[in-house]
This record gives structure tokens, sequence and C-alpha cells, in this order.
């Protein structure tokens, strides 16, 4: 048995893992810069001894909001980068292809001829028939007629 073809997705399902992708990079890279620039204000303000509890607690507590946005980013991205990868692995990203038309090849008139059902083929009764006097002699004259039928072959 062969396999069915897979089918293409449609754009609009092939978009929703990109725009995915997409938000969540610009989740991660927001993130990161934003934890990195409350990080950066928290320890300005601790070296400079002008710190206020509100400035040391708010930005703790800042920093944390964004490494969450950060965290959120990474997860997103790997969520939408293996989202991608099972559509290429189910095939979802082919382009659909029409099949060839099949080409026609000279007629032979061998091919037109249609067997009768109690008629066979002449080697297919000398194999499958005992070899009694009646059935060989009709045999015989079908395996005749199938050698006539035979000799017409165009030349190619």
């Amino acid at each position: 048995m062969s396999a069915t073809p897979a089918r293409p997705v449609s754009p609009a399902k092939l978009a929703l893992p990109l725009v995915g992708l997409a938000g969540s990079i610009a989740a991660l890279a927001y993130g990161a810069l934003m934890t990195a620039r409350t990080m950066g204000t928290l320890t300005t303000a601790l070296d400079s001894g002008a710190a206020t509890a509100a400035d040391v607690y708010g930005g703790q507590s800042w920093v944390v909001v964004w490494a969450a946005v950060l965290g959120a980013g990474i997860i997103g991205t790997v969520v939408a980068i293996s989202a991608l990868a099972v559509l290429v692995g189910l095939g979802g990203l082919r382009r659909s292809v029409a099949e060839p038309a099949p080409v026609e090849d000279e007629a032979d008139p061998a091919d037109d001829y249609v067997w009768d059902d109690d008629e066979e083929p002449s080697g297919a009764n000398e194999a499958a028939a005992p070899a009694d006097g009646q059935h060989a002699a009709a045999t015989a004259v079908g395996a005749a007629e199938v050698d006539a039928a035979e000799e017409f072959v165009p030349a190619r």
C-alpha cells in the first residue's frame, strides 16, 4: 500500500505559527532589553548610595516582570519553531503538483483483443488443463487464433 500524498496547508493555517514566532521573538527581545535596562538602573542607584526603598524594591519587581516577559518569549519561540517543524515533517509546506497527463502510445491492435470469459491464452490452458484429446484439440484451435492475432504487430 502506498501512503496518501500530503495535502498542502492553507496560507491561513501557515500564518498562525509564523505570527506566533514573530510575536515570541519580539517578546523575547523586548523582555531582554527591559530586564537589562532595569538591572542597569537598579545597579546605578545602589552604587550611588542615593537609592530609596521605592527604587530598590520597585526595581526588583520590575526585573521580575521583564524576566517573565523574556521567559514567555523564549517558550513561545520554542513552541512556534516546533509547530513549524511539525508542518514541515508532515509535508504541509509542499506545493500541490498537478500530475502530468498520460502519454498516449501508438495504437496496438493486439491490445484491442477482448478475451471471452471461457477463452484463455494458449499458455494458460496447456499448463492448467489435463491433456485429454477433445480439450487439447480446442486448445490448439484457440492457440491458432491467438497466433494469428499476434502476427500483426505494427513496426515502431
